[in-house]
């Protein structure tokens, strides 16, 4: 298989999720912060909760950069949110160029198929396609709750 830029970025983007904890690190220093504030009893509860529900995830978000790789569509960064312990919103960017695509119709329609046959009482997980430019800021993001996966 030739390697193109758009595929040797995904592959770097696949080994870096596949080999960071920092995302869940964080999240898990964000939520301590403010045990006590919140009232949560069970800790240990919670944080496996948590754990598994951000792993879930993470299966669907390498799931979906093999799709991308095969649509060769571009990713320029991933984005992942824990809204609350049953659920979670993951951001991809991608190049204008790829967003205005036909080719981004797939990869939104394997995004629905994926939220539509994970949705649970306990699980829910949304994603979002957003454009790169030169004038957007990751910062943004970040204000948002959003932790970088692959910073």
């Amino acid at each position: 298989m030739e390697i193109t830029p758009h595929t040797a970025h995904s592959q770097s983007f696949e080994f870096s999720l596949k080999t960071g904890d920092a995302y869940y690190n964080d999240m898990m220093r964000f939520f301590g912060d403010g045990w006590e504030a919140r009232g949560i009893d069970d800790k240990e509860k919670f944080e496996n909760k948590i754990k598994a529900n951000v792993n879930y995830t993470m299966g669907f978000i390498h799931e979906l950069i093999k799709f991308a790789k095969l649509k060769d569509i571009e990713l320029l960064g991933i984005f992942l949110k824990i809204e609350n312990t049953h659920s979670q919103s993951v951001v991809f960017l991608v190049s204008l160029e790829d967003y205005v695509s036909g080719k981004l119709l797939d990869f939104y329609s394997q995004i629905q198929k994926i939220e539509k046959n994970s949705r649970s009482g306990l699980y829910r997980a949304s994603f979002s396609v957003m454009y790169k430019d030169d004038e957007f800021e990751t910062s943004a993001l970040d204000c948002d709750g959003f932790i970088n996966l692959l910073s």
